[in-house]
């Protein structure tokens, strides 16, 4: 009888123990989630969706590519919610990495400088270059226009003003994009990683972002009704961020793009077949005129 009191006094308190432990790991999972979702919205609400976002307990990190310092400094302060430990801000400012030097150019210092003259050119006074221009000129006047060069001149002048093509319209290159997005993006399961089966598309996209450089983009990630609704926002949000970062990649400024996540609140066929939830995670792409 004594062993089995001895015995359950030390099962007690490593019984408590356990408890414990497995208590406070599910606080601390409840307290990131809620700091991830609360510093996501935060950043949406800002139309910051350029901003990627991680969360390790109560620290928050920020990545991705801002399209100036205010925009940087503004993501910073965004996420600044309550709870929050620590921000690990490492966002880069688009385009202001150092310009590669040109590797083709010549060492020599000689060749190189702008103000570098042959010897015998060096060797002139004004006077002189004066009196060589006056002899070449004489010996070589400029030929007089005959009305027929003036009116060919003429001619080629109004062919050069005249503008090559018509002005891209929005309609234009809103078809441009839904007929690209056609073709499905793939995404590998439960992740923002595009399939490399997804890389012509989206250079597609690209070429076509090139051509309708007057407009600015908004980037729509949707998901289908599979999960939780909150991460399934969170998924769709970090896909269209996924493809804004491909987008900036390929020469696109950062700031005619916008990343907008829609979960499954915007479904286009029903979520009750493998069909039509494959249909609901999609990418769309919508026009904006500039402001």
């Amino acid at each position: 009888m004594k062993k089995f009191l001895l015995l359950l006094f030390l099962l007690i308190p490593i019984a408590l123990l356990g408890y414990y432990c497995t208590h406070k790991m599910d606080v601390a999972s409840v307290i990131q989630s809620d700091i991830d979702a609360r510093a996501q919205a935060a950043l949406d609400k800002q139309n910051l969706g350029w901003a990627n976002l991680t969360v390790d307990g109560r620290d928050i990190t920020l990545t991705g590519f801002a399209p100036n310092e205010n925009a940087k400094n503004a993501a910073d302060q965004a996420v600044r919610i309550n709870g929050y430990n620590r921000i690990n801000n490492k966002l880069t400012v688009a385009g202001s990495h150092s310009v590669p030097q040109d590797s083709d150019k010549n060492d020599n210092p000689q060749t190189n400088s702008k103000d570098s003259k042959p010897p015998e050119e060096q060797a002139l006074t004004d006077s002189d270059k004066q009196t060589v221009d006056n002899a070449q000129k004489a010996e070589n006047p400029p030929a007089e226009e005959t009305p027929e060069k003036q009116d060919e001149a003429q001619e080629v002048e109004a062919i050069e003003e005249t503008p090559v093509k018509q002005e891209i319209t929005s309609k234009d290159c809103q078809k441009k994009f839904n007929t690209i997005l056609k073709t499905p993006i793939y995404f590998k399961s439960s992740s923002d990683s595009v399939q490399k089966k997804s890389i012509a598309v989206l250079n597609k996209l690209a070429l076509a972002a090139k051509e309708c450089g007057r407009f600015n983009l908004v980037v729509h990630g949707h998901s289908d009704s599979t999960g939780k609704a909150l991460l399934n926002k969170k998924l769709s949000h970090g896909r269209a961020k996924m493809v804004v970062k491909y987008l900036i990649k390929q020469k696109i400024d950062a700031k005619r793009l916008t990343a907008q996540g829609h979960g499954s609140s915007k479904p286009v066929a029903s979520n009750k077949t493998n069909a039509g939830r494959a249909r609901n995670r999609r990418i769309e792409i919508t026009i904006e005129e500039k402001q």
